[in-house]
Formats: C-alpha cells, structure tokens, sequence
C-alpha cells in the first residue's frame, strides 16, 4: 500500500510540474502573440 501510496505521489508531482509548464508555455506564446503586429 505505501509503495502504491509514493507512486500515486510520484504521478501527481509529475503532472502538477507538467501543468505548471504548460501555464508557463500559454502564457509565453500568449505573450509573444500579443507583441507580434
């Protein structure tokens, strides 16, 4: 159970640095979109 519990951990920590990347993609390409004529 733990070993299930630390790879259900490991899994959400993965996809929380993963939406924070994209966040800070969007944001970027939002960016770069808005100062582009």
């Amino acid at each position: 159970m733990a070993y299930c519990d630390a790879l259900l951990q490991y899994r959400n920590g993965f996809w929380n640095v993963r939406h924070v990347v994209t966040l800070t993609l969007n944001g970027f390409m939002g960016h770069y979109w808005l100062q582009s004529p």
